[in-house]
């Protein structure tokens, strides 16, 4: 006797388990962010127990849970929920390769496979995406690292006496560029973090006065007259040199330079929180993340900055209230 094809998709449903799925689940996981701001430290849930969360379609180890909490470094892959057959819709944030400018010097201290500890002091930070890195061979000189020092993610922090990090430009920053930093500029009283370049005591992003263009980011107060200085606490900077005169966008300061610059080409030193061979120039203070960007920023790209920073290092409420990029789900691609 031939079986009634209603007997045939009863079969083939048991076969499969209920809703034709071998885990019998009936359903397609959901995704969301249920805290934070979609990237490092946010936690995101789904509605399904018993699955795996995936990073751009690869299983991140010991991700099983019904909630996980975001990495720095799977920022800006598509996030994902795999329940058997079944996968949720991605989640995927901004980061700032998905923009058209060259990147030449990106580091993250929040990036725990990336930083290389001497104890729970910075030894070496390697670049995001094989970008230069950074490196202190001398102990005593090796900036601490400290966790959830700044919006609740690990941050270097810098004494403020000799602490520094070195690298060697690979490939050149070319003007118009900018530079920006996640910080808190005001630890310990030493006034803020300004970007020289090393061996002198004054000159900000793009100078060259008589001599290779090597820069630093370290604490001290001349450089930049007294408008430019922060209020204190927590900021996101952002210093754009494009001649001998330059304006930045609301995400930081204005400063107005007053000699040419020609950007810095590959093979320069460049250190970070010491201003190298003047060295009564020192950082103390708090820094989660520094990039610089090559050419100019349209005004799209430059939002998308301020908002990936903002968001990430927990300073979304310094954005203004009509900024475009100000929300977790304004920063999302999908």
């Amino acid at each position: 006797m031939f079986a009634q094809p209603w007997q045939l998709s009863l079969r083939l449903d048991s076969s499969l388990g209920m809703g034709g799925d071998q885990d019998g689940s009936a359903y397609t996981p959901v995704i969301n962010v249920q805290s934070g701001s979609g990237y490092a430290g946010s936690v995101y849930a789904a509605s399904l127990a018993g699955g795996q969360w995936h990073a751009d379609g690869v299983a991140i180890a010991g991700a099983t849970g019904q909630t996980w909490a975001m990495l720095s470094r799977y920022e800006g892959q598509a996030i994902t929920y795999r329940k058997g057959r079944k996968t949720s819709a991605p989640i995927e944030m901004w980061v700032p390769t998905d923009t058209v400018q060259t990147i030449p010097m990106w580091v993250d201290f929040s990036r725990s496979d990336l930083v290389t500890l001497n104890g729970s002091a910075i030894s070496a930070v390697a670049g995001v995406g094989g970008r230069m890195s950074f490196a202190q061979t001398v102990g005593a000189r090796q900036p601490a690292l400290l966790a959830g020092g700044l919006g609740g993610l690990a941050c270097a922090n810098p004494d403020g006496s000799d602490d520094c990090l070195v690298g060697n430009l690979a490939s050149a920053i070319v003007t118009p560029c900018s530079i920006w930093t996640a910080l808190d500029a005001y630890i310990s009283g030493r006034g803020d973090a300004n970007i020289y370049r090393q061996g002198v005591s004054s000159g900000a992003v793009g100078y060259r006065v008589s001599g290779g263009p090597n820069w630093a980011i370290y604490g001290g107060s001349g450089g930049f007259n007294s408008t430019d200085a922060y209020t204190a606490g927590p900021a996101i900077r952002m210093d754009y040199y494009n001649g001998p005169s330059s304006a930045i966008g609301r995400a930081g300061i204005i400063y107005s330079g007053g000699a040419a610059g020609t950007g810095v080409a590959a093979g320069n030193d460049f250190g970070l929180f010491s201003n190298g061979a003047n060295g009564a120039m020192n950082a103390a203070l708090r820094c989660g993340e520094i990039l610089a960007v090559s050419g100019a920023l349209s005004t799209a790209a430059r939002q998308r900055l301020e908002g990936y920073l903002h968001l990430k290092w927990g300073m979304a409420a310094q954005l203004a209230a009509d900024h475009p990029y100000r929300t977790p789900q304004s920063m999302r691609l999908q």
